[in-house]
């Protein structure tokens, strides 16, 4: 929010979170596409979400990482840790605040600056916890994910916190989680060294459908948690049992009465397929027979129309026939292995399916606002994340908060004055600003009515777009112009339509992949050493404008996530994005 608006003053220990949770985020921004020039704290965010948190009381807070742990995760997970000291920092030993300008210094450990005090008192009583995106094959056989293969070997964590699922990691508590309780008992640099090996930890080594939202409320929501789905003698997936395990952990994790923030860290569009019935079916991939059926004609144009359905199944009532659709041999027509790569299937799944296998946002948007929630039959249950604890505590709606390190340029979230030649200090659009501003119809469009996003960048695509970040002005520019847009490089070339093209880029840390490092790592975990790489002209891998192609990888990317900021703008305003 723009430093020159002054609202009364709010809840100290709540503007802290969120205040902490904003430059956790602006020093996570790399994974979000940041690329002004690297220098430490810089660019700093200045972003104080006092303005906005209502005046309650609360003493204790618990965080929930959900980091997609799939190939290529590593260089935003590095971001990540090096991000972690300034979140706890500022949660632990707040700054101190001039009480005239309102700007922020360090505390010295014994006193504030004359005219200036205390953010709010230190937080004693915090709780951690890290989960994964990895949530198997979703029942079916030869499933993508069904079972570990090298090097993909944590394809089912099955949402549970990440020591019980990853030998070796510290823990606090016996239940997985890192547990902060004041100067006094706890080593401020142990707790950071901890909360940087967990986020860590996730790895890379994951699940490529991405289940990020499911992760969290699988973990936190879900009132009857599989541990795994299994098929039954009709084919149809249901759950082996009830997660015991992961709900004895949520139990001594979540408190009825804390401030609890969630934060989502991936560099790709969520994934989470649907558990039950036969939409296993979208976790089978990569073989001819496993390409899932056409789409009818009118999901061309509209895929949420009701005359847009799957061949495989009749048009429903008053849908005229789908000529398209037309059976062969009393067999349904299904796409090419060339238009149903495994790498994209979880890409515009109702216009090139007729189906959409996914779990709709509202499931996750409702999880965050709703005191019920269904269960596996459907039937309506006390939502766990508002169930009152035994001393008959609820929590209050206004004490939950989303983040979202997902992939939008900054600049389409940054403010005005952010934008500016030399301006040091990079400030982020609150949730509120990003509907006043008119950016929220600039990274998400409207997916309801099918309006895509102004910015052209934000359009998941598998072909090179072309069109100008409204914004910037920058156009979007070919592989033929090497890094001629500052934004994602460029568009790539993509003859076996196995990828889609990058909402942004960013230079990789500490530094550039050398094609021998890339030879130690998972396959599909670099983008500039395969012979079709060369072909494709990704723009990871030119050093700068007007540069050739190079086996050295120079870029980190990320694809346009715009399931996640669905969700974080239906949630409100107590939105993070970056």
């Amino acid at each position: 929010m723009s430093k020159s608006k002054k609202q009364p003053r709010r809840s100290a220990l709540r503007a802290g979170l969120a205040a902490g949770l904003t430059l956790f985020v602006g020093a996570a921004l790399s994974a979000g596409c940041l690329d002004r020039p690297a220098v430490e704290q810089q660019p700093n965010t200045s972003n104080v979400f006092v303005d906005r948190i209502v005046n309650t009381k609360v003493d204790k807070i618990d965080l929930l990482f959900t980091i997609d742990n799939s190939v290529s995760m590593a260089d935003k997970q590095q971001i990540l840790k090096d991000a972690v000291p300034n979140l706890v920092l500022r949660l632990v030993n707040p700054s101190c605040v001039d009480r005239e300008t309102g700007a922020l210094s360090p505390y010295n450990g014994t006193a504030c600056p004359e005219g200036s005090k205390r953010e709010f008192d230190p937080i004693e009583n915090i709780h951690i916890g890290v989960v994964t995106s990895s949530l198997g094959g979703h029942g079916g056989p030869n499933n993508v994910c069904a079972s570990p293969q090298e090097p993909i070997v944590h394809v089912n964590d099955r949402g549970e916190l990440l020591p019980k699922v990853r030998a070796g990691l510290p823990e606090h508590d016996p239940a997985g989680f890192l547990r902060w309780r004041g100067a006094a008992v706890d080593d401020e640099q142990a707790f950071i060294d901890d909360f940087t090996a967990h986020v860590t930890g996730a790895g890379e080594t994951g699940c490529g459908f991405e289940a990020v939202m499911e992760g969290w409320y699988r973990f936190l929501i879900d009132p009857e948690p599989p541990v795994d789905m299994v098929l039954n003698g009709e084919n149809q997936a249901v759950p082996s049992a009830i997660n015991e395990a992961l709900l004895a952990q949520r139990a001594a994790f979540l408190r009825p009465d804390s401030l609890v923030a969630i934060i989502m860290l991936s560099d790709e569009n969520d994934c989470s397929i649907r558990d039950g019935g036969t939409d296993w079916l979208a976790a089978r991939a990569g073989r001819a027979q496993d390409a899932l059926w056409v789409a009818s004609e009118t999901c061309d144009t509209d895929p949420n129309s009701e005359c847009c359905h799957s061949c495989q199944v009749d048009p429903p009532a008053g849908c005229p026939s789908a000529p398209r659709c037309a059976r062969v041999d009393g067999r349904a027509p299904q796409l090419a292995l060339i238009d149903d790569k495994p790498n994209i299937r979880c890409h515009a799944q109702k216009r090139r399916f007729g189906v959409d296998f996914l779990y709709s946002p509202r499931r996750y948007i409702d999880g965050l606002t709703k005191p019920m929630v269904p269960n596996r039959s459907g039937e309506l249950v006390p939502n766990p994340l508002f169930a009152p604890g035994e001393n008959g505590l609820v929590r209050d709606r206004s004490l939950v908060f989303l983040a979202g390190i997902v992939g939008v340029p900054w600049q389409d979230i940054a403010t005005p004055e952010s934008l500016e030649p030399g301006v040091p200090t990079l400030e982020f659009l609150t949730a509120e600003e990003l509907a006043a501003n008119g950016r929220w119809d600039v990274i998400l469009g409207d997916p309801a009515n099918n309006i895509p996003p102004t910015d052209p960048l934000m359009i998941e695509s598998v072909d090179p777009r072309s069109g100008t970040n409204p914004i910037t002005g920058d156009a979007l520019v070919t592989w033929e112009t090497p890094r001629g847009n500052p934004i994602n490089g460029h568009e790539f070339n993509n003859p076996e339509r196995d990828d889609l093209q990058y909402a942004c880029t960013f230079p990789l840390a500490p530094s550039p992949l050398s094609a021998e490092e890339c030879a130690t790592k998972p396959a599909g975990a670099c983008d500039c050493i395969e012979e079709a790489d060369a072909t494709m002209q990704k723009p990871l891998c030119f050093q700068g404008a007007g540069s050739a192609f190079s086996t050295t990888q120079y870029f980190a990317k990320a694809y346009p996530g715009t399931r996640y900021l669905e969700v974080l703008k239906g949630f409100g305003d107590n939105s993070i994005v970056a």
